[in-house]
């Protein structure tokens, strides 16, 4: 039985996946506390379902990807997860995104203008945090379709 040791190595961290991964996570956690600190909507129930749950889905996924890039960048490169894990949530984000931006952009509070604002604001950090994951997605595929 072949066993190959783990490693610990930060220095993958330096690259711009690794940074990419840490660009997603703090613009997720971002989004998160905009979200739940002001109780801004995504849009109506069926669309702040989805994008709620998408957020949780990316700050589990983008973490534990993160650490395999700490703990051994080759699991992640022979693997054609994270590419079709980059380019998925990209879309998806950007769903989000473009629905809270209409919602909003829409959308009339009457009497607070700070509200539209700050759901407005959201939008935008779902829509930063969509382009960090296609910037990562294109990255991994470039290194993931690269011949070797």
């Amino acid at each position: 039985r072949n066993t190959m040791p783990l490693t610990f190595n930060a220095g993958n961290v330096k690259t711009i996946s690794g940074a990419c991964k840490i660009i997603e996570i703090i613009l997720l956690l971002v989004t998160m506390m905009i979200q739940r600190t002001t109780g801004s909507l995504f849009g109506g129930e069926d669309a702040h379902i989805f994008s709620m749950g998408l957020l949780v889905t990316g700050l589990i996924i983008t973490p534990i990807l993160l650490l395999c890039y700490i703990v051994d960048r080759d699991i992640t490169r022979s693997s054609v997860i994270e590419p079709v894990l980059n380019i998925t949530l990209f879309g998806l984000f950007l769903i989000a995104a473009v629905l809270c931006l209409i919602y909003w952009e829409s959308h009339i509070v009457v009497n607070d203008s700070t509200r539209r604002l700050l759901g407005i604001s959201l939008g935008c950090f779902t829509l930063f945090a969509s382009i960090a994951y296609l910037v990562d997605g294109i990255h991994v595929c470039r290194l993931y379709f690269q011949p070797s």
